[in-house]
């Protein structure tokens, strides 16, 4: 067979061996890495094989601490078969110091996909990544406090985005400025679709106003259902982050209501290139 369509089905096989995250996102999702004694067999069939099966294999690597970044080098080729990074920044002492270690990302050219894993208990994560590629597509995972500045934060290091997705437990209320886990009377109908550039938290829409490409957002949240409000299929409230206690005390007034309603319709600023915010728990 020629060498081209060799690397086709073993980019097949090792994308299909990629347990997916959300199987509602196959084109776009970000895929963890496969188990290598899945790979090995194919490594061991000849030498041609092998270079494609370890290139292909190599198209996701995870980094647990700034130094597998710089130690990639071992094999200089490695960093060119790249695509997707997935940081596992989960040691706080790390940002101890003001000057670093910085995840530097200077060697990984071709990278268009981070996936980033931090501590939940690290209220003040700030993205210590240095050189960044033009990433189309970010990650986030249990960031505990989605506040202002972790969207400029964003904003700041990944001024390319295409695709936004964050999963944590809380998210930002533009009504008491805080962060929150959402509260329900009942379970929410997931996801929750906006399209047209509505569907961010107000506070969302002004940091990220400057991701001139961003068109697609999702926020995964957690949920507790001791709440007073609900969400039903119509959604006429376009739900995008009011906490339980806000919802109840300040819904009450009619008129508070849907003035707040349509100022999430009408907001100024937002990402110009938004088309897609979705919700889901």
């Amino acid at each position: 067979l020629p060498i081209e369509l060799i690397d086709e089905i073993i980019s097949y096989y090792i994308c299909d061996a990629y347990p997916t995250v959300d199987e509602d996102f196959l084109s776009t999702a970000t895929r963890l890495k496969p188990d290598w004694r899945l790979i090995e067999p194919l490594t061991l069939t000849s030498r041609s094989i092998r270079q494609s099966a370890i290139e292909a294999w190599f198209h996701v690597f995870v980094a647990s601490h700034p130094r597998d970044l710089v130690e990639i080098d071992t094999f200089p080729q490695v960093s060119s078969w790249i695509r997707v990074l997935h940081c596992k920044d989960h040691d706080r002492t790390l940002h101890d110091a003001e000057a670093g270690p910085w995840w530097d990302l200077s060697k990984f050219k071709r990278v268009n996909r981070l996936r980033l894993d931090v501590d939940p208990l690290d209220y003040n994560y700030a993205f210590d990544f240095c050189n960044v590629p033009p990433l189309q597509e970010l990650e986030v995972h249990d960031h505990p406090w989605p506040s202002p500045v972790f969207l400029q934060a964003i904003a700041m290091r990944f001024p390319e985005l295409r695709v936004l997705r964050l999963s944590q437990k809380s998210i930002w209320c533009s009504l008491c400025n805080t962060c929150n886990v959402p509260a329900f009377k009942e379970e929410p109908p997931s996801p929750i679709v906006y399209t047209g550039g509505i569907g961010l938290p107000m506070h969302y829409n002004r940091f990220w106003a400057m991701l001139k490409h961003l068109h697609t957002v999702r926020i995964t949240v957690g949920y507790h259902k001791d709440g007073y409000s609900r969400i039903d299929e119509a959604n006429e409230n376009l739900w995008c982050g009011e906490c339980g206690h806000c919802m109840a005390v300040m819904y009450a007034d009619e008129g508070f209501r849907v003035d707040w309603v349509e100022r999430k319709k009408s907001a100024q600023l937002r990402p110009p290139a938004l088309q897609r915010v979705e919700w889901r728990f």
